[in-house]
């Protein structure tokens, strides 16, 4: 972030010179394409830095643990009715038929 604002200084004397000495289509190119270097510069200054491979999977394995602890309630009371379901096809089961 540094060199943005010289970066924006030069291209800005680039365009006003090409505008200067230039027709206005080719100045108006040089414009285009300084500010769209410009613009890459500026997104690539923070390419590496990003949290790594480690970083982001302990991160998704906190979110996991917490939805897993926040969701315990649910998964008790669907192990509850899963049981009592067996437990109801067993004496169903186990009953002569009529």
């Amino acid at each position: 972030m540094r060199l943005l604002v010289p970066a924006l200084g030069a291209a800005l004397a680039l365009s006003v010179l090409a505008f200067l000495t230039l027709s206005l289509v080719l100045a108006a190119a040089v414009v285009i394409g300084t500010l769209t270097l410009v613009a890459v510069a500026a997104v690539a200054a923070g390419w590496e830095e990003h949290p790594s491979y480690e970083e982001r999977e302990r991160a998704r394995s906190l979110r996991r643990k917490d939805k897993w602890e926040r969701s315990a309630g649910a998964r008790a009371k669907d192990r509850a009715r899963y049981e009592a379901y067996l437990e109801a096809r067993a004496r169903k089961a186990g009953e002569p038929r009529p």
